[in-house]
């Protein structure tokens, strides 16, 4: 029986100034004509793909979220649906989860506008839904405290009035 065997020098060391590694500069395949010749393969640095371009930075999720909510209570102030069970059923999530986000709409205008104001990839503060659940069941005033620092709404926050004494 016959044995392949690669032609002299295939498996020798790369070459000083070369490739690191000598599977990278150049391969023994089979020739591909059934025969069981081999063939040098050698990259060809000129057919390489470019390089694909870098993705568009996405918008922040809560901004998805808080639309969708809206597109949620459109549907339900239009009666198209009745409740928050039968747009779970519609859109084949659960109906608390359905409520938690419509509550996001319970949110000061202020922080709904400061969160409308994030940049996509930007270095704003992380505002999730998570985060924002527990503070839309709060009054407003409340609200803005709470979130007053982390999205930077000191000017919309009420201060005391000095010098009342």
């Amino acid at each position: 029986m016959l044995q392949e065997r690669a032609p002299e020098g295939a498996n020798e060391e790369p070459e000083p100034g070369g490739p690191a590694h000598a599977s990278e500069a150049k391969r023994w395949r089979p020739n591909g004509d059934g025969s069981k010749n081999l063939r040098l393969v050698v990259p060809n640095p000129a057919k390489r793909p470019p390089p694909s371009p870098p993705k568009p930075r996405e918008a922040p999720k809560i901004l998805r979220i808080l639309e969708l909510a809206r597109t949620w209570q459109a549907l339900l102030h239009s009666r198209e649906v009745r409740t928050h069970a039968a747009l779970a059923r519609r859109t084949g999530l659960c109906a608390v989860y359905i409520g938690n986000i419509l509550a996001l709409l319970r949110l000061h205008p202020a922080i709904l506008e400061r969160i409308e104001k994030l940049e996509p990839g930007g270095t704003d503060p992380e505002v999730t839904e998570r985060w924002l659940r527990p503070i839309a069941r709060l009054t407003h005033a409340e609200q803005l405290v709470a979130v007053g620092e982390r999205l930077d709404l000191t000017s919309v926050v009420a201060t005391p009035e000095e010098g009342c004494g």
